[in-house]
C-alpha cells in the first residue's frame, strides 16, 4: 500500500522574492501628490454645484412670479384711473354743454323778442354777435381739454360731439330768427335761466362804515410875570359871568397856567364814493380844563364842546390787511358848557367862586391828517391818525386852543364796515 505523505518542502526562489518584495516601498513624486489634490477639490467642487443651482433658480422664479403678479395689479389700476377720468371727462363736458345750451337758449328768445317787435329779420351784426358766442363757447371747451390731464380718447371724442352740437345750435338759432313764439312762454323761459355773473366782477357792498374814535393832543404850561389887577378889566374875567361876580379874577392875575391834554370821543359814518375816495362826518365831544394858579389863589376851568367834523379821504395804498390814507376837513364846535371854580386863600380862611354859565359863539378850525389801518376781522379795522388842526380866534373862553393855534393830536378808533 502506498502511502501519500505530504511534505512541505521550502522553495528557495519564492523565499528569495518573499523577502525581497516584502516592506519594499518606492518614492511618489511631488507632481502626484499635486494630482491628487486637484482631482480631490474637483470632486468637492462638483458637489456643492447643483445646490447653488436650485437655489438661483427658484428665487428667479419666485422674482418672476413676483413680477407678473405685480404686472396684472398695475393693470387693474390703470383701468380704473382711466375708468375714473372718462367719468369725470363725462362730467364736464355735460355741465359745460348745458350752461351754453342755456345761453343759447336765452340768446335766441332775445333775439325772437326783438324780431317780434321790429317784424324784420335780424341784422348782420346781431348774426356777428351770435358767431362770437360760439367762438367763446368753442374757446372754453378747448380750454377743459388743455386743463384736463389724462383724459382718454372716448372723452375727446365725446368733446368733438360737443363742438358739432353747439354748430347745430347756431345753425337752429338761424332758423328760430324766422318765428315768433309766445310772450308767455318766454317770460316762463327766462325765468327759468339763471342769470350770468362774471365771477371776477366784486361784491357789490353798501360802503358804508360805522367808526368810534378817541382822540387827544399834547399839553402846554405857560409861565408869565404877574400884573396888577386892572379894576376896569375885572368885568371881563376868565369866564362871562355877570358883572356882579367882581371877585372872578382875568387871566392877567394869575401867572401859572396849565393847559391840560384835551380830550375828544366821537361816533361818525364814513360812505365810500369809490374804490379810493370816501367822506365822513358824525359828532364829537371835546372836554377841555385849563389850570391857574399864583401865590394866593388857585382855579380851573372846564369846557365842554359839540362839534361836526366833515372829513374827506384818499387811499394811497392798500393791501388784504393795511392800509394807509390821507384826509382833510373841517369842524365846527358849539360850546354847551362852561364851569369855572376859584379858590382865594387870605390867611387861614379860603373864598371858593364858582360860575356855571354857557359859551357864546361858534369855534371853526381845519385839520389834515395821515392815517394807517389795519384789519383785525373781517369787517372791523383799527386805525391811527396823526393830525394836525388849526383852530381860528372866535372869541372863545381861553383854552389851550386859544394859547395855541396850531395843534398835533392823535386819534385812534375802530371802524365797522357795513
Amino acid at each position: 500500500m502506498q502511502n501519500n505523505i505530504n511534505n512541505k518542502q521550502t522553495d528557495n526562489f519564492s523565499q528569495l522574492i518573499r523577502q525581497k518584495v516584502e516592506n519594499h516601498t518606492l518614492p511618489v513624486d511631488d507632481t502626484a501628490w499635486d494630482a491628487i489634490q486637484v482631482g480631490l477639490k474637483a470632486k468637492k467642487a462638483k458637489r456643492f454645484i447643483p445646490l447653488w443651482g436650485w437655489y438661483s433658480g427658484g428665487i428667479a422664479a419666485g422674482i418672476l412670479a413676483l413680477l407678473f403678479v405685480l404686472s396684472l395689479f398695475n393693470k387693474q389700476l390703470n383701468e380704473k384711473q382711466l375708468a375714473d377720468n372718462q367719468t369725470i371727462g363725462t362730467k364736464i363736458v355735460e355741465q359745460k354743454q348745458t350752461n351754453l345750451t342755456q345761453t343759447a337758449k336765452q340768446t335766441e328768445l332775445k333775439q325772437e323778442t326783438k324780431l317780434k317787435s321790429q317784424n324784420k329779420k335780424t341784422s348782420k351784426k346781431q348774426l356777428a354777435t351770435n358767431q362770437t358766442q360760439i367762438l367763446v363757447a368753442e374757446s372754453q371747451l378747448n380750454k377743459i381739454i388743455k386743463d384736463s390731464m389724462q383724459i382718454s380718447e372716448p372723452v375727446i371724442n365725446l368733446i368733438d360731439n360737443n363742438l358739432a352740437d353747439n354748430k347745430n345750435i347756431e345753425s337752429k338759432s338761424t332758423e328760430l330768427q324766422s318765428q315768433t313764439i309766445d310772450e308767455n312762454k318766454l317770460a316762463k323761459i327766462d325765468s327759468d335761466i339763471p342769470e350770468w355773473k362774471d365771477p371776477l366782477e366784486l361784491s357789490d357792498d353798501s360802503g358804508w362804515g360805522l367808526i368810534a374814535a378817541v382822540g387827544s393832543s399834547n399839553s402846554s404850561t405857560t409861565n408869565q410875570i404877574s400884573s396888577p389887577v386892572n379894576v376896569g378889566a375885572q368885568k371881563y374875567g376868565i369866564v362871562r359871568a355877570p358883572t356882579i361876580n367882581t371877585s372872578i379874577l382875568t387871566p392877567a392875575d394869575f401867572p401859572d397856567k396849565n393847559y391840560n391834554a384835551p380830550l375828544s370821543a366821537g361816533l361818525k359814518i364814513n360812505k365810500k364814493l369809490s374804490r379810493a375816495i370816501s367822506v365822513e362826518s358824525g359828532l364829537t365831544y371835546t372836554y377841555l380844563q385849563t389850570n391857574f394858579k399864583r401865590k394866593n389863589a388857585t382855579a380851573n376851568l372846564n369846557l365842554h364842546y359839540l362839534g361836526i367834523p366833515v372829513t374827506a379821504q384818499t387811499t394811497i395804498w392798500n393791501s388784504n390787511k393795511f392800509g394807509v390814507y390821507a384826509s382833510a376837513g373841517a369842524m365846527v364846535e358849539k360850546g354847551i358848557r362852561s364851569f369855572y371854580e376859584q379858590n382865594v386863600y387870605i390867611g387861614n380862611q379860603t373864598t371858593t367862586t364858582t360860575a356855571d354859565t354857557k359859551i357864546d359863539g361858534l369855534q371853526w378850525s381845519m385839520n389834515t391828517s395821515l392815517g394807517a389801518k389795519y384789519s383785525i376781522f373781517r369787517d372791523i379795522d383799527i386805525y391811527f391818525e396823526p393830525r394836525y388842526s388849526y383852530y381860528f380866534d372866535n372869541n372863545q373862553p381861553i383854552s389851550i386852543r386859544t394859547a395855541k393855534r396850531h395843534l398835533i393830536s392823535l386819534e385812534a378808533g375802530l371802524k365797522l364796515n357795513l
